[in-house]
């Protein structure tokens, strides 16, 4: 571990001086000090994807590049990886990261890039890019009987963007929830239908990346 490091840092000219400060204390942001002495191919997965990103940084740079840094592994070794890089940030370091991985880019980074049919586009923080797309937010009921057609003509309100029936449940988009659950349960009241479950759930990344993608799709065949 420790030779690996010498080494990425002589191809950075560093000084002796310097890389030996450098070693020191990326071991212990790394969490590596005590395999100082072991051989890198003896390391874990997760051990060695520590190091990797160590003989990235191992000179200091203002910029660091990630591709897919936390594929193959667990998620107790891939959350580990990314409070990892979320120290070298804020360190000082600008980090850009390429990653499937949604759920947790949404929650790190704070600004994301969507890139859909080779093209770099929608950039913004992920509340900018959820308004680009927003529908408000949704909200998910079952009713018994489940007449969500009447339902639906029962439920015309200016806060309601849309409502989508799905057979056994219908899903209203909204920004003002709070108010619209009002109004649901007066109508299901007007209308005899008795509440079996409701829940309010946010837009994701993955919804965001979702409708960007398919927008692009149906742009593509359409020229």
């Amino acid at each position: 571990v420790y030779e690996n490091l010498d080494y990425f840092g002589a191809l950075y000219n560093l000084t002796r001086e310097a890389r030996l400060s450098n070693i020191n204390t990326l071991l212990e942001l790394v969490e590596l000090d005590h395999a100082r002495n072991i051989l890198a191919k003896n390391l874990s997965g997760g051990m060695q994807r520590r190091l990797d990103i160590a003989c990235a940084i191992i000179d200091n740079p203002e910029l660091l590049i990630l591709d897919e840094p936390t594929s193959d592994l667990d998620p107790v070794l891939a959350k580990h990886i990314w409070k990892l890089i979320k120290k070298i940030n804020k360190k000082g370091t600008t980090i850009i990261v390429a990653s499937h991985d949604l759920s947790e880019i949404e929650t790190v980074s704070t600004r994301i890039g969507i890139l859909a049919n080779k093209t770099l586009n929608h950039i913004g923080t992920i509340e900018e890019l959820k308004k680009k797309i927003s529908r408000g937010q949704e909200v998910h009921f079952e009713s018994y009987p489940g007449n969500y057609e009447e339902l639906a003509k029962n439920l015309k309100d200016p806060l309601i963007i849309e409502i989508e029936n799905r057979g056994n449940s219908l899903v209203i988009h909204t920004r003002k929830p709070d108010k619209i659950l009002k109004k649901l349960l007066i109508t299901l009241n007007k209308l005899d239908e008795h509440l079996l479950d409701v829940k309010i759930t946010r837009l994701s990344l993955r919804d965001v990346f979702a409708n960007i993608t398919k927008k692009k799709n149906e742009d593509r065949k359409s020229n």
